[in-house]
């Protein structure tokens, strides 16, 4: 669950770069993430933790319906619909 963000990133576009260890960046910043969280409170650590779950399950949720290859394309066809959705309701409120 955790590397479905990037597994989805990596699909859409391939520009990554690395650590000197071999490791890509974006997992590296996650691992010091994950070890900054250590050690702070333990409600922050809830807070990040909730916020991670919600991200990387729905990153994962969009994996696991419509492959690897095809969750940006869907991704982005949600946002745009929202988006289109929102305009709509702000031209009817300034309309009125």
């Amino acid at each position: 669950m955790a590397l479905s963000p990037l597994r989805i990133f990596t699909s859409f576009s391939s520009n990554l770069s690395y650590t000197e260890a071999g490791i890509p960046t974006v997992a590296s910043a996650g691992i010091d993430l994950a070890l900054w969280t250590e050690q702070q409170n333990i409600f922050v650590q809830a807070a990040l933790f909730a916020v991670f779950f919600v991200l990387a399950g729905s990153s994962m949720l969009l994996e696991n319906t419509f492959g690897p290859t095809m969750a940006p394309f869907a991704l982005m066809a949600a946002v745009a619909a929202w988006a289109m959705s929102r305009k709509i309701t702000v031209r009817k409120l300034k309309s009125v």
